[in-house]
C-alpha cells in the first residue's frame, strides 16, 4: 500500500464504513451510498384575480407542508440500514478488466442443406450444315405433276436438302412499271404529236412543169383557178395560203388542182367536210377512202361529172394542208397516184 502513489489514491472508491454497533466477529456492514440534490420547498400555485394573492396578504404565514408527501421514520431508517449494493461484487476492482459477460445459450444447429443440383444445360444445337454452292443444287423440277416416292424411302447418308431460293421479282416489276410510266408520259404525246410537227407548217407552190405537165396560162384558165381559190377561201373560212391551177398535156389530159395550207388539228374531219361541199358540185358517186401509208394524212377519191365531162376526183388532207384535184381521161387509181406525186411536189415542209 505504501507503494501507491497519491495521484492513484485519489481514483480509488472510498472506503467501506463499519457499523460502530456490529460486533468484531459480525462482516461489515456497507452503508448505502444514497444522493439527492436539493429540492426547493413547493410555493402554493398563485391565483389570479384571488385574495391570495393581493398585497396585502403576502405577509401571512405560509400553511405547514403536508406531512403525507415525506416517508415515515420507520422506512427511512429501513432505508438506511438495508445492504449496500456494490457494483463491483462480482469483480475485482484492481484488475483493470471489465466484469464478463454472463453465460449465453448456443444458436441450435442448424442441419446441413444438401448442395443444390447444378441448373440444366441448355441442349446443344446442332451444327449448321454448310451451304451448297450453286453447282451443288439440286435442279428445279420441271412444272408438273409431283414425282411419286414410294412407301419406305429414305434419302441416302450424307443427304442434305437444300431449299431452292424464289427468285426476286419486285425489281422486274418496278422496271416494267418505270417503262410503262416512261411510254404513257412521253411515248403516248410523241406518237401523237410527231405527224403535227412533220406536217406542219407547210407552204405551197405550183410548178410550170408538174408530172409531165404544163401549166396554162390562158385568161380563161387563170380566171377559173382564181375562182376556184375565192371559193375554197369562202367555204372554209381558211386564214392561210390557198392555190389553184390547171395542167394539160399533149394527148388532151387535164388536171385542176386546188387547195390551202394551215394548221389542221383533225384532218380526217376537214376532208370529209371538203367531199360533202364538192359532192353537190361535181355530183360524186362511188366515194372510198384511199391508204397513203403516212401517219395523219389521209385521202378520198370519187367519180363524177363536170359540166358534160366524166371526172375523177381525189382530195387529201393532213396536218398541214387539204387539196382536191380533178383528173381527166384517168382512172380513180392512176388519179389517186398522180394526186400522191403532185402533193409531193406543191407541197414543202417547215
Amino acid at each position: 500500500m505504501d507503494d501507491i502513489d497519491t495521484a492513484d489514491t485519489a481514483a480509488l472508491p472510498p472506503p467501506i464504513a463499519t457499523d460502530p454497533a456490529a460486533g468484531p466477529d459480525e462482516p461489515p456492514t456497507a452503508t448505502i451510498w444514497t444522493g439527492s440534490a436539493a429540492v426547493p420547498p413547493a410555493t402554493p400555485k398563485r391565483r389570479r384575480w384571488s385574495g391570495l394573492d393581493l398585497p396585502g396578504n403576502r405577509s401571512q404565514p405560509k400553511p405547514p407542508r403536508d406531512p403525507t408527501l415525506e416517508l415515515p421514520i420507520v422506512e427511512r431508517e429501513a432505508l438506511h440500514r438495508g445492504a449496500p449494493v456494490d457494483p463491483w461484487a462480482e469483480s475485482d476492482p484492481w484488475s483493470g478488466h471489465p466484469p464478463a459477460n454472463p453465460p449465453t445459450r448456443p444458436f441450435p444447429a442448424v442441419p446441413e442443406q444438401p448442395p443444390a443440383a447444378p441448373p440444366p444445360q441448355p441442349a446443344a444445337r446442332p451444327p449448321k450444315p454448310p451451304r451448297a454452292s450453286r453447282r451443288d443444287r439440286r435442279p428445279r423440277q420441271p412444272h408438273g405433276p409431283p414425282a411419286v416416292v414410294p412407301p419406305g424411302w429414305r434419302p441416302p447418308p450424307g443427304y442434305v436438302a437444300v431449299p431452292v431460293r424464289r427468285r426476286r421479282r419486285w425489281p422486274l416489276v418496278m422496271a416494267l412499271l418505270t417503262l410503262f410510266t416512261i411510254a404513257c408520259c412521253c411515248g403516248c404525246p410523241a406518237y401523237f404529236g410527231k405527224p403535227m410537227w412533220e406536217q406542219y407548217p407547210a407552204a405551197a407552190a405550183l410548178p410550170v412543169e408538174l408530172a409531165g405537165m404544163t401549166l396554162r396560162d390562158d385568161p380563161d384558165s387563170v380566171e377559173a383557178a382564181r375562182q376556184l381559190e375565192q371559193d375554197l377561201g369562202i367555204a372554209a373560212l381558211i386564214t392561210g395560203d390557198t392555190f389553184a391551177g390547171i395542167y394539160s398535156a399533149a394527148n388532151g389530159k387535164r388536171v385542176t388542182l386546188f387547195g390551202s395550207t394551215g394548221y389542221r388539228f383533225s384532218p380526217e374531219n376537214d376532208l370529209n367536210e371538203e367531199i360533202a361541199r364538192l359532192t353537190t358540185e361535181y355530183r360524186l358517186t362511188g366515194v372510198e377512202p384511199v391508204e397513203t401509208g403516212i401517219r395523219g394524212t389521209y385521202q378520198r377519191c370519187g367519180t363524177g361529172r363536170q359540166g358534160e365531162t366524166a371526172i375523177v376526183l381525189c382530195a387529201w388532207a393532213d396536218h398541214g394542208s387539204l387539196g382536191t384535184g380533178l383528173f381527166t381521161r384517168l382512172s380513180v387509181e392512176d388519179s389517186s397516184r398522180l394526186l400522191d406525186e403532185m402533193r409531193t411536189v406543191v407541197i414543202t415542209r417547215g
